[in-house]
């Protein structure tokens, strides 16, 4: 099996050079068929029709190229995250109906939360100048993943919801998403299309949860106009990429998913 380290090897960097081209060629069009000219619902709907397809794909293609653990790994991270996040929604909208508290003034008000906590982040964790070491990068996500799941469990208790079964959720919740991040990280400075094409087929099963990709695509920094400067997500691109965020390519791809995704 091929392991992540000799993926992140200089040796393994100079002989797959080949196989990423063939991977990024392959993954694109698999992605071909996500630019329609419809109406923005049809459109939509096109594409989650398509997304198992694609997402089956990527992660089939990615794991002939290297049939790594690691790979299965993060599949399985990504499928537990869509699953809790679905669960810990569905409390949020009980807990506004049940207190007849409207649903977007509780987004807003956890909407807040999360940004006081990313610009204390900010502060505590300025951009890198380069990429940043796997154990930097480590330290920073998993601060970052302690205070949202403190700031989301006050929340929702304030509001009413048992403390209980919220821990159980977030936990797991947290553990995934450290995974997904830290993986993607420390694959893109050696293997950019690879991580990238990870992260795509990530949001691709992301696609039927429209309120989960919206929030992932905001927080990457992919919305209707990209990233702002000195904003929450061109900060956590820095994290992830380093100063040399990729341009074009899937970067292209994500953005354009996510124009239409604001559009719902």
């Amino acid at each position: 099996m091929v392991t992540l380290v000799y993926l992140l090897s200089p040796e393994g960097a100079d002989s797959l050079t080949e196989e990423l081209d063939s991977l990024s060629t392959s993954a694109h069009k698999l992605f071909d068929g996500l630019h329609f000219a419809d109406a923005a619902e049809s459109w939509w709907d096109k594409v989650v029709e398509l997304g198992p397809i694609l997402t089956d794909g990527l992660f089939r293609h990615a794991m002939e190229l290297y049939p790594s653990d690691k790979i299965t790994e993060f599949k399985a991270s990504v499928v537990n995250v869509t699953t809790t996040a679905t669960t810990l929604h569905q409390v949020v909208l009980e807990a506004a109906e049940q207190h007849g508290i409207p649903l977007d003034t509780m987004k807003g008000e956890l909407g807040d939360i999360c940004n006081s906590m990313f610009e204390e982040l900010k502060e505590q964790f300025p951009p890198p100048d380069e990429a940043p070491s796997h154990e930097n990068r480590m330290v920073m996500i998993s601060t970052a993943l302690d205070r949202i799941e403190g700031g989301f469990l006050q929340f929702a208790i304030n509001h009413g919801v048992s403390e209980e079964p919220l821990k159980s959720h977030s936990g797991s919740l947290k553990l995934h998403a450290q995974s997904i991040v830290v993986t993607i990280g420390d694959l893109v400075e050696r293997h950019p299309d690879l991580a990238i094409t990870l992260l795509v087929a990530a949001i691709t099963m992301l696609l039927p949860e429209l309120w989960l990709l919206r929030q992932v695509l905001r927080m990457f920094g992919f919305g209707p106009r990209g990233p702002i400067k000195g904003g929450v997500a061109a900060w956590l691109q820095r994290w992830l990429f380093g100063p040399a965020v990729p341009k074009g390519g899937w970067f292209a791809t994500l953005q354009y998913l996510a124009m239409q995704a604001v559009k719902l």
